[in-house]
C-alpha cells in the first residue's frame, strides 16, 4: 500500500455503518491482547456503538475521519469534544494496513481538529496489554491514571 494513495474523509452520520469491519477487527485485537479480560470484547454491541456514533455526529459532539484507499476503508478515528477537553475515542487501523503511517495520518487529523476547537487537553483510553501505548506516547500522551475493573457474578 502506498500512503500517497490514501485519502482521509470525514464520515457523515449516514455513513457510520461502514465502520463495522474496523470495530470487529478492534474487538478481535482486544480479545487477543487484553491481559485480564480476553473474550469480553465487544463490551457493548457494535450496533449500539454505531448508533451512538451517529447520534454524536448529529449532535456535533464528535467527528470521525475514515482512511480510504479508493473505496476501501482501512481505518478510522473518532474524536469527541467536551467543554474543557477532547477525547480520542477510537483510532483503528485494519491489521493488513498497519505499519505504513496510517495511524499517524489519523492522529495528525485528530490533533488538528482538537487544536481547531481550542482543546489542549486530550485523553485516550488504552486496553491494558495493547502495545499502542508507545504510539500514543510519541504524540505526547502520558499515563495519568489506571482504571481497575472487576468482573463479578
Amino acid at each position: 500500500m502506498n500512503i500517497e494513495h490514501l485519502v482521509l474523509k470525514e464520515i457523515a452520520p449516514a455513513e457510520t455503518e461502514q465502520l463495522l469491519p474496523c470495530l470487529e477487527a478492534l474487538d478481535t485485537y482486544h480479545n487477543a491482547v487484553s491481559v485480564h479480560f480476553s473474550g469480553n470484547y465487544p463490551a457493548r454491541a457494535n450496533s449500539v456503538k454505531l448508533a451512538e456514533f451517529k447520534q454524536s455526529l448529529n449532535n456535533s459532539t464528535s467527528k470521525i475521519a475514515g482512511a480510504f484507499q479508493e473505496s476501501d476503508l482501512l481505518g478510522f478515528c473518532k474524536i469527541d469534544f467536551f467543554e474543557s477537553h477532547g477525547k480520542l475515542d477510537y483510532l483503528v487501523v485494519l491489521p493488513g494496513a498497519r505499519g505504513r503511517g496510517l495511524g499517524g495520518m489519523l492522529m495528525q487529523w485528530a490533533l488538528a481538529e482538537f487544536t481547531r476547537h481550542g482543546l489542549g487537553q486530550i485523553e485516550v483510553k488504552v486496553i491494558y496489554g495493547n502495545d499502542a501505548v508507545a504510539f500514543y506516547e510519541k504524540y505526547g500522551f502520558r499515563m495519568n491514571a489506571q482504571i481497575m475493573v472487576t468482573k463479578r457474578g
